[in-house]
């Protein structure tokens, strides 16, 4: 354990032999009894590391649950191999861990309040974190409607909508103009943008950022330079995608770069340009979003705008912690910074 960092109730359970979840209630006085064996262990680990109880932690465990659920809208069947999904959740189980607080993962198929009744506004779970809900997402409409319920959304914040839950998300504007910043200095004019599903907030907003870095940098944008593409691997939506993937890599004047709204895409435009015999980056740039996992095996390794999302996960769980203990969280609607990661799909423009 390094120096600079306080001791946390997992080294205490590690120390003392015991789970998290018996620290939790040593630390908060139930809700069930732990044996004098075990109490002794922890209160001696206690001491030993210096452990000083998170003021936060301590406070939610004092609730009737103890537990946090995690509703993942929209993912359906795909939510372990989303690697979306998945680095969120990642970054919730650590935080949650780290608290000594259960995590009830919820998710749907179609029928939302049937679903979701059985764990939300009962009493199961002392609040929720609600992932990537569409734009007019019913199951955002229907946290709206549970009085007291205590809730964050991770997903983009839609202006003028009287949302008062947290939200947190990337800084789509700001990480956008990052990607086209980096294709023109490399050279690129032409640069084209395929987005994600017109419905999906994530793919307006990257739309909208797009467009405007480009008039920022001087840059003209012709109509068919921006194709729809698709998050989703569903047939007619990845058909619509690879429709679009074909027009901009076979067009007579093509661009010279894309950017794409995700690294699914981004991923399915460069297997299409190898099979088409266009060649990354020397013919044609690729710069993704997300930097999942698979982003450093493409062919070439994409280029691609980083999401922070294990920090993004832990931060959504802290902030729901101070929203069930009454505490403020500011600012209300959060939006995190992504990074851009080079690899091997951009370069500068072939020459005129």
């Amino acid at each position: 354990m390094r120096a600079n960092k306080p001791p946390t109730i997992r080294d205490v359970a590690r120390v003392a032999g015991v789970s998290v979840t018996t620290v939790s209630f040593v630390l908060s006085g139930g809700p069930r009894p732990v044996s004098v064996t075990a109490r002794e262990k922890i209160l001696a680990a206690i001491r030993e590391l210096g452990f000083r109880p998170n003021a936060m932690a301590r406070n939610l465990a004092s609730r009737q649950a103890n537990q946090i659920g995690v509703v993942f809208s929209n993912f359906g069947h795909r939510l372990v191999a989303n690697p979306y999904a998945g680095g969120l959740l990642d970054g919730i189980l650590d935080a949650g861990y780290d608290l000594g607080l259960g995590i009830l993962i919820i998710r749907g198929f179609g029928d939302w309040e049937r679903d979701l009744t059985p764990f939300v506004g009962n009493g199961r779970t002392d609040g929720t974190i609600l992932i990537a809900p569409l734009a007019n997402d019913p199951t955002s409409a229907l946290f709206e409607q549970l009085p007291g319920e205590r809730y964050v959304e991770i997903a983009p914040f839609l202006d003028g909508r009287d949302l008062q839950c947290p939200t947190i998300d990337v800084d789509n504007a700001g990480t956008i103009r990052v990607g086209v910043q980096h294709l023109v200095e490399l050279g690129h004019r032409r640069i084209a943008h395929i987005t994600g599903e017109p419905g999906h907030q994530a793919s307006i907003d990257r739309r909208a950022a797009f467009l405007a870095a480009m008039e920022e940098f001087g840059l003209e944008v012709p109509a068919n330079f921006v194709r729809e593409g698709s998050f989703s691997s569903a047939i007619t939506a990845h058909q619509t995608l690879l429709e679009s993937a074909r027009d901009l890599l076979t067009m007579p004047g093509r661009p010279t770069a894309v950017l794409c709204a995700n690294d699914h895409i981004a991923g399915e435009l460069l297997k299409l340009a190898i099979h088409l015999g266009v060649q990354v980056p020397a013919e044609m740039s690729v710069v993704g979003f997300d930097d999942h996992p698979g982003a450093s095996l493409t062919n070439p390794p994409l280029t691609s705008l980083g999401q922070p999302l294990n920090e993004m996960g832990r931060l959504s769980l802290r902030r729901l912690v101070s929203l069930i203990n009454d505490q403020p969280v500011e600012p209300l609607h959060l939006k995190v910074p992504g990074t851009l990661v080079i690899r091997n799909s951009t370069g500068p423009p072939p020459a005129a």
